[in-house]
């Protein structure tokens, strides 16, 4: 969605537009690494229901995905990015 927004701010009329990369690195040497690596079930639990409802994945699909994920975070999961970015703009 960032990708889209400087020309979405351009079309609203708004100026001085910046892109700005603010991804989110977590490794297993960090302090708080489960935690921070764990808000793919989170993501899962909220959106969940919307991906059943649409025919995207059924309910056992689900609670596999957590299962494997949870797993792969205790036991694989070295490096964790989200890619993040913030984008703004200056009003007219």
């Amino acid at each position: 969605m960032a990708d889209h927004l400087p020309e979405l701010f351009r079309s609203a009329g708004l100026t001085e537009i910046r892109s700005v990369v603010q991804d989110e690195v977590v490794e297993r040497k960090d302090a708080q690494f489960e935690e921070r690596a764990g808000i793919w079930p989170e993501v899962i639990e909220s959106l969940g229901g919307q991906l059943t409802a649409n025919g995207f994945c059924t309910e056992l699909q689900l609670a596999d995905a957590r299962r494997v994920y949870a797993s792969w975070v205790k036991i694989g999961l070295r490096r964790q990015t989200l890619d993040m970015r913030a984008v703004v703009a200056t009003a007219q």
